[in-house]
């Protein structure tokens, strides 16, 4: 009986990591695979910004990745939101003149109260200021959790050119669309 137990157990497992290799590797686990949708990207120098949404279980986050000709992508939040959907939206990347400063310039349709910077980084730098205050560049475009509040550097327009415009139309027409009520 014990053989047919450890048998079972290890067929199981087996059959389970097939099936869901994170829950049998003892990682993290959510029902639902997160989701990127990449917006464009521009060159700035030898640095390619570019500009995301990332689709969670149950949220999502505008965010926007750096990445250098021999680097990973290292990634900057913009904006997020709980209840994985963001409406349509415009997000402008303006460069300073010397072409080292980037500010990210959010307007939503939805919510014209809130149109202003949401995010600047200085071209080498590994930190980011953020409305959650000025953070370290994240690894990945999935946080745990974001808080805190913050400023950001003097933005004048007239000391900026806009070097790329994105737009997301909103969550009916491109985000990931829910399966099986999850």
């Amino acid at each position: 009986m014990g053989m047919l137990v450890k048998f079972l157990s290890g067929s199981c497992l087996a059959f389970f990591s097939l099936i869901y290799p994170s829950l049998a590797s003892g990682q993290p686990f959510a029902i639902g695979a997160n989701n990127i949708q990449n917006l464009g990207s521009v060159q700035i120098k030898d640095t390619t910004v570019g500009v995301l949404i990332a689709f969670g279980r149950d949220n999502a986050l505008l965010a926007a990745s750096i990445a250098n000709d021999n680097s990973s992508p290292k990634y900057i939040p913009l904006f997020s939101s709980t209840n994985r959907g963001l409406g349509p939206l415009t997000l402008k990347v303006m460069v300073s003149k010397s072409n080292n400063e980037i500010w990210f310039y959010f307007n939503s349709v939805d919510m014209p109260e809130i149109k202003g910077v949401w995010g600047y980084y200085k071209i080498g730098s590994e930190t980011a200021a953020t409305n959650w205050g000025t953070k370290p560049l994240l690894d990945t475009p999935y946080p745990k959790s974001l808080s805190g509040g913050g400023s950001f550097p003097k933005f004048d327009q007239n000391d900026v050119t806009t070097l790329a415009t994105f737009y997301y139309y909103g969550e009916e027409s491109s985000a990931p669309k829910r399966k099986n009520g999850w």
